[in-house]
């Protein structure tokens, strides 16, 4: 309301579809992280909506219990961001975004084998630290990619296909924890993070650096 917009230019006009097109669609490293952003925002959107049915429904925890698992999950990426962003800059971000994605898979995979015991709270704690933190590591890899024109048009693209794709994610999870069960719908899940995996490793290409 009190900002001003003084000296502030004009945007120009531009084709976006055509933009999508060249800069994001044909472009496999943009596309790439384009791709594994939306698909880690789908596993993460759905886990947050059926692991709190699954501790509650499933393992019939109080809600008090089931929450304090659920924090675990939130509050862990915080604490490891740092040394994330550390391994990233050392091994590089490909690496990194496949191995946690991969990491995901096998902890998601292994919830509904763990009970509700101690074991599960250190899978909701690791699974926090390696999906959730991710986000930021992809922002840094699309500013280092040296691909896109402008850190924009790879987060243009992105929020388009999140916006457009991140709803299915819980819909499909439902439709299957009312065939198969609940565990089952968090088997489904695993399958966002696998492949965020395979897109990085097969599509993604770092830029070049100088040595």
């Amino acid at each position: 309301m009190f900002g001003a917009e003084d000296g502030i230019a004009a945007p120009q006009r531009r084709d976006y579809r055509r933009a999508l097109w060249e800069d994001v669609l044909k472009n496999k490293t943009v596309f790439s992280l384009v791709a594994v952003s939306t698909f880690r925002a789908m596993g993460q959107t759905a886990l947050s909506a059926f692991l709190p049915l699954y501790l509650s429904l499933h393992l019939k925890l109080s809600a008090g219990v089931a929450g304090a698992y659920i924090s675990l999950l939130y509050f862990s990426p915080a604490c490891r961001r740092p040394p994330v962003g550390w391994i990233s800059d050392r091994f590089g971000h490909k690496s990194l975004i496949a191995v946690f994605s991969f990491s995901s898979v096998a902890v998601i995979v292994a919830i509904p084998h763990l009970g509700s015991g101690p074991l599960l709270a250190v899978a909701l704690a690791a699974l926090g630290a390696l999906l959730w933190a991710l986000r930021p590591v992809i922002v840094t890899a699309s500013d280092g990619s040296g691909a896109a024109k402008s850190h924009r048009q790879h987060r243009g693209g992105d929020l388009r296909s999140q916006h457009g794709c991140v709803f299915l994610a819980p819909l499909m999870a439902g439709v299957i924890a009312d065939a198969y069960g609940l565990p089952a719908a968090l088997l489904a899940i695993a399958v966002f993070p696998l492949l965020a995996a395979v897109v990085m490793l097969i599509l993604f290409k770092p830029a070049n650096v100088r040595k």
